[in-house]
């Protein structure tokens, strides 16, 4: 059998590919790498809401007022998506002890992966 040399394996490779690939136009290969982002994107998405959801289930057991504070800052976000001054001090008017809430979840959040489901008080 003789030796081929790099390029030479190289260029029939590709043009195996291109066999392969058949006679895509430009407009069907934009179809194709969008259809793969998009595939990519809701796949991401999935993953992300997923871990959410896990991060739900253990915060559960967290005492109520702990809860209260959760919930509020979430909501805080829908006026604020950030976390600039105005949405701190919006948090502050609805929960004046909000600092000691969130300390409380600072200082204990990893007891509520260990807790096997047993609600903790504040």
């Amino acid at each position: 059998m003789q030796k081929i040399d790099l390029r030479t394996l190289e260029n029939k490779l590709w043009d195996c590919a291109n066999i392969l690939r058949g006679t895509l136009n430009s407009s069907q290969y934009m179809d194709y790498i969008f259809g793969m982002l998009f595939l990519k994107r809701i796949n991401d998405q999935f993953d992300m809401e997923r871990q959410e959801k896990r991060e739900l289930g253990k915060v559960v057991m967290a005492p109520a007022p702990v809860l209260d504070y959760i919930v509020v800052h979430e909501m805080c976000h829908m006026v604020h998506r950030n976390h600039s001054r105005d949405f701190w001090q919006l948090l502050e008017r609805i929960l004046p002890d909000y600092e000691k809430r969130k300390e409380w979840l600072r200082n204990n959040g990893i007891r509520l992966d260990r807790n096997n489901g047993i609600r903790l008080e504040m």
